[in-house]
């Protein structure tokens, strides 16, 4: 779980989806639209998931299939608070 450097919006990686959430107080909401599908990445081994400013998502993985190297991948979100 990885919170945004702004704070407020707080994103969960599981093995294939990436829910990001509204931090409300002590609460959190599953965001409207908040569900990315991971699979599409093909990634070997899911980490992890970090959260920048201006919605930039890093994805990191242990390793790659065969035992390949770890792999890391960017993208962009347009998420309100992100």
């Amino acid at each position: 779980m990885e919170p945004s450097p702004r704070g407020g919006v707080v994103a969960l990686r599981t093995y294939e989806p990436l829910q990001f959430y509204l931090m409300t107080g002590d609460t959190l909401a599953p965001m409207d639209s908040g569900l990315v599908n991971l699979r599409t990445f093909q990634e070997s081994q899911d980490e992890a998931v970090g959260l920048g400013l201006d919605g930039m998502v890093v994805l990191t993985s242990e390793g790659g299939a065969a035992g390949g190297p770890a792999g890391m991948t960017f993208m962009r979100c347009q998420l309100p608070g992100l």
